[in-house]
């Protein structure tokens, strides 16, 4: 049976994937801002309008998709810090009693 993931290893899987996210967008970002003069035609204004609305959004997708990337490794820090903590840790004096009784 294969073992299943640690608490640590879904955040870091997770980010690993949100990692994923915020590469597409930079690719979608390096598109827009290709050379559209190569085309022969410059942009109409619609189409300005759009690719500046689509940059801006971007921009701001990037700035979320940090902060959840902020938040998996913070995550994944406490998660690794209450492992070891856990693994380390004694009963309390109280349980130790009651199970001597």
């Amino acid at each position: 049976m294969a073992d299943l993931p640690t608490r640590p290893e879904l955040f870091e899987n997770a980010r690993a994937c949100i990692d994923e996210v915020r590469s597409a967008l930079s690719a979608a970002r390096d598109w827009l801002r290709s050379d559209w003069q190569l085309l022969g035609t410059p942009l109409t204004k619609e189409a300005g309008q759009a690719r500046v609305a689509i940059l801006e959004s971007i921009g701001e997708a990037k700035d979320l998709i940090d902060a959840m990337k902020r938040t998996a490794a913070s995550m994944k820090r406490r998660s690794t810090a209450l492992r070891a903590r856990g693994r380390n840790a004694r009963r309390p004096r109280c349980l130790v009693r009651r199970a001597a009784r």
